[in-house]
Order: C-alpha cells, then structure tokens, then sequence
C-alpha cells in the first residue's frame, strides 16, 4: 500500500446552525443546513407559532493553518543574546521553538523567562541538541556552575 504524503482538502461541506425562537417566551432551538440558510426567503415556524426567517448566509470560508517551520534566528535580544567571548566564536543560534518550549518548562522550576533564557543559550551553546528534554536537564544540572 503506498501512501502519499500531501495535505488533502475537502470536497464538500456539511454545515449546520443552531437558531433560537426569537419568542423571549419560548426557549425551543431550530438546526438549520447551510442549504436552508442560502434559501432567499426561508422562513422557519417554531411549535409556539412564531415565524422568523434566519439572516441569510452568502458563503462560508475555510481557512488552513499554515504548517510551522523551524525558524533559526540569530539571538540578537538582550535576553537571548550570547556575546561571544572572543573573535574566534560565533554568535550562538538556536531555533527559537525550541527556545521557547524549553524556557516555558524552566518556569515551572521559578526561574524567571528572562533567567531561563540566558541559562538555555548557554546550555544550548556548549551542547547544541535540539532535544528539549536533555536541554533542559543539562541546563538544570549546570545551573550554579555544577559542570561549568
């Protein structure tokens, strides 16, 4: 069995809303298709004896969520920016995802997102994974310069 790796959309929609008699004393709800509220002049009559006709819809949109990308950014913020210590070293780089899920974890621990931050691009630094757990285990065991 072969199986293609692509993102399919769908070929039809099936869409239902819910509409409630406009009779403050009555407390029924009407289900009505999409079909039913393109209708020009649909009305519907509730069980109490009110008759209403729904605003009219003219077209639904489906918008896709865009896949997310893995963004490498240079850290160039106070809070994320590593200086190097000398010429010979570059400016570390870490996906900024990975920064963030991480930094989020440590906060659990009481560290501040600014601390966590500065403590992840150092770990990050010297051990490069891109694994978030033994990121943030390395970080937690160098913390107060254990392995420094």
């Amino acid at each position: 069995m072969k199986t293609k790796k692509r993102s399919l959309k769908p070929i039809s929609l099936d869409a239902h809303f819910k509409y409630e008699c406009p009779n403050t004393e009555c407390t029924i709800q009407h289900w009505l298709s999409l079909k039913e509220t393109q209708t020009k002049n649909f009305k519907v009559v509730c069980d109490c004896g009110t008759v209403f006709q729904p605003k009219r819809i003219s077209k639904i949109k489906i918008l896709y969520s865009k896949p997310k990308t893995k963004k490498e950014i240079p850290v160039d913020t106070e809070i994320v920016n590593k200086k190097p210590e000398s010429e010979d070293r570059e400016v570390v780089k870490i996906p900024i995802d990975l920064l963030d899920r991480s930094a989020k974890i440590l906060s659990t621990y009481g560290f501040t997102d600014k601390e966590a931050r500065e403590l992840l691009v150092d770990a990050y630094d010297k051990i490069k994974t891109e694994d978030i757990g033994n990121l943030v285990k390395y970080t937690l065991e160098t913390f107060g310069g254990k392995h420094g």
